[in-house]
């Protein structure tokens, strides 16, 4: 199970995370390599990123 905690969420950035967390699970899945530095560092990304 995979997961992602902020204080401040949204309807669009959760489908953003959605989106990373769905590459996740395909890497997994597929027996690849899972860079979890990068993937929180995309998920960060969303959270931190202001919407306009």
């Amino acid at each position: 199970m995979l997961a992602s905690l902020a204080p401040k969420i949204n309807y669009l950035n959760s489908l953003k995370i959605k989106e990373i967390f769905i590459d996740i699970a395909t890497q997994i899945k597929e027996g690849q390599d899972v860079n979890a530095k990068n993937d929180w560092e995309r998920i960060s990304e969303v959270l931190l990123t202001p919407l306009m």
